[in-house]
Formats: C-alpha cells, structure tokens, sequence
C-alpha cells in the first residue's frame, strides 16, 4: 500500500512536469521592451519610411489657417505634439500670414511616428494651398 501511494505520487508529479513543461513551451513571447522607445530621441523623417518608419500625420487643426499657399517642416514628437519653435518655414504667402500659420500647425493636434510599435519623434512635411472657389 505504501509503495502504491509513493508511485502515484511519482505519476502525478510526472504530469504536472510535463504540463508545465508545455505552458512554458506554448506560452506566447514576452512583448520587446519598451525602453528603447524612451530613449530614442532621432528625429526621423519621410527618408526612413523605407527602413520601417510609418510617419506622423495631421490628425486635426486647432486655429484656422490664413495663408493663402505655405509649405513647412513640424517635429512632431512622440507624444503627438509640435516642438515649439522648431518649425522649419519654406515658403507662406502672403509673408504676413507666416506666424499665424506657424502657430497653428504647432498648435495642432498630431498622430506621431512610429518605429516597430513604438512613437518616435519625426520631421513631418505639410503643405497648404488654399483654392478659391468664387470664380
């Protein structure tokens, strides 16, 4: 009777061996650490698109915008937010309407790159060309 116990016992620790064995084995993997995400301040931009980066994009415009035609570079941060005053101005026409445009597009609310899952900082290019539809 003793021996019979002890060897059902060996059998049942055989068991739980073996389903944990396959837990561990199936278990999905461990998602990659997000510490590389916090410590990477490169400011991408559209170039590295091929290298995996999905770019930032407009997500919505807060002020309206007065120029008529303005092409600018925003670094959109990995929060979703313009750095303000890093704003790169190309061309705004009419001139006058270069710092009520600038402000609104770092005043505007931003979906940020990413990199392999995580938000990453990025030089997005944007564009406006006002039409007008009167004549």
């Amino acid at each position: 009777m003793v021996h019979d116990t002890i060897t059902g016992r060996g059998v049942v620790l055989r068991r739980l061996v073996l389903i944990a064995a396959t837990v561990v084995a199936c278990a999905p993997k461990r998602p990659e650490s997000v510490a590389p995400c916090n410590t990477d301040a490169h400011a991408y931009t559209l170039a590295d698109t091929a290298r995996g980066v999905r770019p930032a994009y407009l997500q919505h415009l807060r002020s309206p915008i007065n120029a008529v035609f303005s092409s600018m570079q925003v670094l959109v941060t990995a929060r979703g937010v313009a750095l303000p005053e890093s704003t790169k101005v190309a061309v705004v026409y009419p001139s006058t309407a270069e710092r009520s445009t600038r402000q609104a597009f770092e005043q505007a609310e931003y979906m940020p790159a990413k990199l392999h899952g995580c938000a990453v900082n990025f030089w997005l290019e944007v564009g406006v060309m006002a039409v007008d539809n009167k004549g």
